[in-house]
């Protein structure tokens, strides 16, 4: 669903005995695990002896994330209100408001220049960079010219081929910073954009048709959680997976919880951030642009 579209999310209330229920309510708890938005509301509720009956819960979300609905207790009431039942209850819905995502404008030269010199190439397996030599071996037919080792051909008197090596720290990864201050009192606006922007600069590159990988720091876990996009299939995945986990008001620990993984690669880095906390650390593993969602329209 999109921002603004009315949500109905369903509430199933079965009434088991012969005594209807002529006055009682719901506490419903809407919660948004993105934005940390939460409403509570009271939904009155009546049911007639041994029936089952639908109410619907009407919501409209102006920002993305994962939309939680609870019901957390039920109280009905005699006629006069003077004797009440109260019984706890724990229903739960959910939807997603998936954030926009557009095309943005990205310097291709800078995404695809990679330092070759810094990265580890892997020893076990052979591929397609030019910047370093996986093995020699002699010349079959359909290899490539331009792979021909023509000085060890000349000494050898026959044509060797130079097989390329595969770069093991060549990747994209655009970091999410869930850190976002209520300075200045446009908190979940801001995270809103900050969704929009993860999703845009992601789709932008799968445009591109490059493969890149998105992370986060996840507070409620305390880890990183990385996601490997390739399609507009594993994007929608972790679109949805970035909408169930909030951020944190605190200073930020994104860079430090990431460059503490000991297997992080040296890459070219789109930060998402408000803040440059840490980001002189995070340049000492390769480049990194900076995308600022406050600026972000």
């Amino acid at each position: 669903m999109i921002r603004g579209e009315d949500i109905k999310f369903r509430l199933e209330i079965s009434n088991g005995s012969r005594i209807p229920v002529l006055d009682g309510e719901a506490e419903v708890i809407i919660k948004n695990d993105f934005t940390g938005e939460e409403l509570k509301t009271l939904l009155p509720v009546s049911a007639g002896r041994e029936e089952k009956k639908t109410v619907d819960i009407p919501y409209r979300a102006e920002h993305c994330g994962r939309i939680r609905t609870y019901l957390d207790r039920i109280e009905v009431f005699d006629p006069l209100k003077l004797v009440k039942g109260e019984r706890e209850v724990r229903s739960e819905g959910k939807a997603y408001i998936l954030p926009t995502q557009g095309s943005m404008e990205l310097d291709d030269d800078r995404l695809r220049a990679y330092d070759q010199e810094s990265y580890r190439y892997s020893p076990h397996k052979k591929g397609d960079d030019s910047g370093e030599v996986f093995a020699i071996r002699e010349y079959e037919p359909g290899d490539a010219l331009k792979n021909i080792h023509w000085k060890l051909s000349g000494k050898t008197g026959k044509l060797q081929i130079k097989e390329n090596g595969f770069p093991e720290d060549n990747d994209i990864i655009v970091l999410l910073n869930r850190s976002i201050s209520s300075e200045g009192g446009n908190r979940i606006s801001t995270i809103d954009k900050a969704g929009d922007l993860m999703a845009s600069v992601s789709y932008t590159l799968i445009e591109k048709s490059i493969p890149h990988t998105v992370a986060w720091y996840n507070h409620d876990l305390r880890e990183m959680e990385f996601f490997r996009i390739s399609d507009n299939n594993s994007l929608s995945d972790g679109v949805k997976h970035m909408l169930q986990c909030g951020f944190d008001e605190g200073k930020s620990t994104t860079v430090i919880s990431y460059l503490s993984r000991r297997e992080v690669p040296k890459a070219q880095h789109l930060y998402i951030t408000e803040d440059e906390v840490d980001v002189d650390k995070l340049r000492g593993d390769g480049e990194v642009t900076i995308f600022r969602p406050s600026a972000y329209n």
